[in-house]
């Protein structure tokens, strides 16, 4: 654990901080993944309209197919042109040891699912206070699917393209100026990309924590486990007992008439469900208690040239890329939440 955590700090006098390169670092990578938002979102509209009312937009599996085809196949190669020619300065690579990992998996689990429920109750609060519920993106894309399809596409696929490009793409292009300012950048970005309101605060979270572990670590391979491990424990349970148990209808009807004769009927898939709520809740506190005991040691810095205090905010966000991204994210949030009331009010 302590080699993935607190690795030691180099004893060599810290150099002149590069201000110049750091700025034009970060100046291009805003400006890329605005672009990869760009693109991404403009392609799946124009491809939707396209095949608008063939049976290809109405299969299950569409929206999910289409991420991976707008994402990985259109918008990564804008994305790697953009960068093109930006030094690429990757963290010097480490060791986790299988304990490490395990700590690492279970933080990540706590850090995750503690932001998702938090998520969870501030939407609750802000559809109450809307007067309609708001529609989830990942959901929408779930529904329908089988199992097999949702965890190919969720927890193989996802983990490994995001983590190439939000982990590696990004941190090797500007962790090297501040391993810091490089994860939460990470993290805001990875967050404004999936540009929903329901997953907005744990994809921050998780996004942020995979960007130390590939930092401290510098191999791919273990922010791509920690991500499938967080995926598959948030989606996969669910789906297996919603396609095999009847979970949806035995939640639907106990939320609708909560009685001891709808629980005799549904028991099995309601006592899964429960104990599968209880071990992410065990997991969790858990994987929050070890991420506050390790806290000091990851917080220890570990390259030779830490940003300026005074000047961290005009280069990490100061340039048109960093806020042309947030901005359009949100646009698109605020679409949503209008969709949402649409949908509610207009028959």
């Amino acid at each position: 654990m302590d080699s993935a955590f607190s690795p030691e700090v180099p004893d060599s006098p810290t150099p002149t901080y590069p201000a110049a390169l750091a700025r034009r670092a970060y100046a291009r990578v805003g400006l890329a993944f605005f672009l990869l938002f760009l693109v991404v979102q403009g392609s799946a509209l124009l491809i939707t309209v396209l095949l608008n009312n063939t049976w290809i937009v109405r299969a299950p599996w569409f929206s999910m197919l289409l991420s991976v085809v707008c994402i990985y196949l259109i918008g990564l190669p804008v994305l790697l042109a953009v960068l093109r020619g930006l030094p690429v300065l990757p963290p010097p690579p480490g060791e986790m040891k299988n304990g490490a990992f395990l700590c690492s998996a279970l933080m990540v689990l706590g850090l995750g699912f503690t932001a998702s429920m938090l998520g969870n109750y501030l939407i609750g609060i802000l559809e109450r206070l809307l007067g309609f519920p708001l529609v989830s993106n990942l959901d929408a894309a779930l529904e329908g699917n089988s199992t097999l399809v949702a965890a190919f596409f969720t927890v193989i696929l996802a983990p490994i393209g995001e983590e190439f490009i939000f982990r590696k793409l990004l941190c090797d292009r500007t962790a090297a100026y501040g391993e810091w300012q490089a994860i939460c950048l990470s993290a805001v970005f990875f967050m404004a990309f999936h540009a929903s309101l329901q997953q907005a605060l744990y994809t921050l979270f998780v996004g942020g924590f995979l960007a130390f572990i590939y930092i401290r670590t510098g191999k791919l391979i273990y922010p791509i486990l920690l991500h499938a491990v967080f995926n598959f424990f948030g989606s996969v349970p669910v789906l297996l007992l919603t396609e095999y148990a009847g979970l949806e209808e035995a939640l639907d009807q106990f939320l609708l008439s909560p009685s001891l004769e709808v629980l005799r009927t549904y028991v099995l898939p309601l006592l899964l469900y429960a104990l599968h709520l209880l071990l992410l809740l065990t997991l969790s506190l858990v994987g929050i208690i070890l991420f506050f005991v390790n806290l000091k040691k990851m917080c220890r810095a570990t390259l030779p040239s830490p940003m300026p205090y005074g000047s961290r905010a005009s280069i990490v966000c100061g340039n048109p890329g960093f806020w042309l991204f947030l901005g359009s994210s949100f646009f698109l949030i605020v679409l949503s939440v209008l969709s949402s009331a649409l949908q509610e009010f207009i028959p």
